[in-house]
């Protein structure tokens, strides 16, 4: 091998590994409902349903499939009942409470297993990326006590269904498991829109003591107007106001948010919460949109919170 062609392989292989170690796997675009082709109906040694109807999107939440087997054998999933090593869980009702471990020093370890579905390839499927990127403030996601997977993007729902669908018919299992869509918290670099002046509005990572480097958005206004009141007769000034909601008319639709005190952007803010960084290009197009529009005057921060479960009693 000549000098050239020595130096050659050696800048590229140096860029691929500082690209691998910066970036990682990229985010898994969520797509949309139509990219799920697999229909409603009776399969080979399978049934499907479809739930995409039931979604909760600020919350990361996109609806399921369901698969039922024909067959005449259970399917089982490791329960929360006990640790790998057989050890009640710390903190378990009727349990006196375990003094304070460090994680090295407690015999019984991490309980890896609970939820997963006994005899998948999950490493197969790892390694494919149809899996939901746990970390460690979405494992409430990623270890259900149930006949579930949970995937990031409905284009992974069709190969899902074709592994589980044969796995099923394979293993002659009957009962139900579930494929749940849910869209994953992503990085700041899912956000596409430059950062700078726009028409009627300045975008920017939002800065000063309330926000760590690049975790929010910030979008100011340039005209001279107040963010308006939601309740209708309330007061322009924002400190005579009853009520904090106010509305912004984004294209087609009235965006209610909440004010909120703000040391970064005094006095008050608009707070927008997302549950993911791919959403917030389509959200600063929207508010963006609504401060143009409006004449706004005034500073709506959007945050990255990740997927988030919300029960209401």
């Amino acid at each position: 091998m000549n000098r050239r062609r020595l130096f050659l392989g050696l800048a590229t292989a140096t860029a691929l590994t500082a690209c691998s170690a910066r970036g990682g796997r990229l985010t898994p675009k969520l797509g949309r409902v139509e990219d799920v082709r697999t229909q409603k109906g009776e399969y080979d040694g399978y049934s499907v349903e479809r739930h995409f109807d039931f979604a909760a999107p600020m919350q990361g939440s996109y609806g399921h499939l369901a698969l039922t087997g024909t067959g005449p054998r259970p399917i089982v999933v490791q329960k929360r009942t006990r640790r790998a090593d057989g050890m009640p869980l710390s903190g378990a009702p009727g349990l006196r409470i375990d003094p304070i471990m460090m994680r090295s020093e407690d015999p019984r370890g991490e309980d890896f297993f609970v939820g997963r579905i006994e005899g998948l390839d999950y490493e197969y499927l790892r390694q494919k990326g149809w899996l939901f990127p746990c970390d460690a403030s979405t494992q409430w996601l990623c270890k259900v006590e149930a006949p579930q997977l949970v995937t990031p993007s409905f284009e992974f729902v069709d190969p899902l269904v074709d592994y589980l669908g044969r796995w099923l018919k394979a293993g002659g299992f009957g009962g139900s498991l579930t494929i749940a869509v849910w869209q994953p918290r992503g990085t700041p670099a899912d956000v596409r829109t430059s950062m700078g002046r726009k028409d009627g509005f300045t975008v920017e990572w939002a800065r000063g003591p309330d926000y760590p480097e690049r975790s929010a958005i910030a979008l100011t206004g340039h005209g001279t107007q107040l963010f308006p009141p939601a309740v209708e007769g309330q007061p322009a000034e924002y400190a005579k106001r009853g009520n904090t909601a106010v509305v912004l008319e984004g294209p087609g639709r009235a965006l209610v948010n909440l004010l909120s005190r703000s040391t970064s952007y005094p006095p008050y803010i608009v707070d927008v919460h997302l549950s993911s960084y791919a959403s917030v290009d389509e959200a600063i197009a929207e508010y963006g949109h609504a401060l143009r529009e409006g004449q706004l005057q005034g500073t709506i921060v959007i945050t990255v919170g990740g997927p988030f479960l919300f029960i209401s009693n």
